[in-house]
């Protein structure tokens, strides 16, 4: 099997140089790019087509929602890895629905990591399991405020009442 031709993206230096390191000794993968800014990944992106782009969210130039989106519109058949140190579900929600296919958090093993890889390029959807668990609660949480029959009152009104 020919290896995974991964791009990875993070404002801080030593985060590409760990992510790589965790990936590098993997016959499945091959980093062809590191970069810091999304402006200069894009172009990469865009003449080399890597099969997996690994990005961090918060980037000084581009959120990574939207590098996501630019990604996606040029070449929707690339896979999308979200790297993030918030899994707060507002935040996986915009990168999933701007084309990221999975979402990791930063305390992720390497083990974790290249089986997140492998199940994306699979087709699969891949969260942390961290990630998981907050979205499932959220989800149960806005499910029992949706059944709730009862009425919604202000504080003022319970302050009359």
């Amino acid at each position: 099997m020919k290896p995974l031709r991964i791009i990875i993206v993070d404002d801080h230096r030593i985060m590409l140089d760990g992510i790589a390191a965790l990936l590098r000794d993997d016959k499945r993968f091959q980093i062809i790019g590191l970069y810091t800014r999304c402006s200069e990944a894009l172009e990469v992106i865009k003449s080399e087509k890597p099969d997996v782009v690994i990005t961090d969210i918060q980037m000084p130039e581009m959120s990574g929602v939207e590098f996501t989106r630019a990604i996606k519109r040029s070449l929707p058949g690339i896979f999308v890895m979200a790297l993030s140190m918030s899994g707060e579900e507002s935040t996986v929600s915009e990168m999933l629905d701007a084309g990221a296919s999975g979402y990791i958090l930063k305390n992720t093993g390497q083990e974790e990591l290249r089986n997140a890889i492998m199940s994306i390029v699979r087709g699969e959807t891949y969260l942390s399991p961290e990630v998981a668990a907050a979205l499932t609660r959220a989800l149960i949480a806005k499910r029992k405020e949706e059944d709730d029959p009862a009425p919604k009152l202000t504080q003022r009104e319970i302050e009359i009442i």
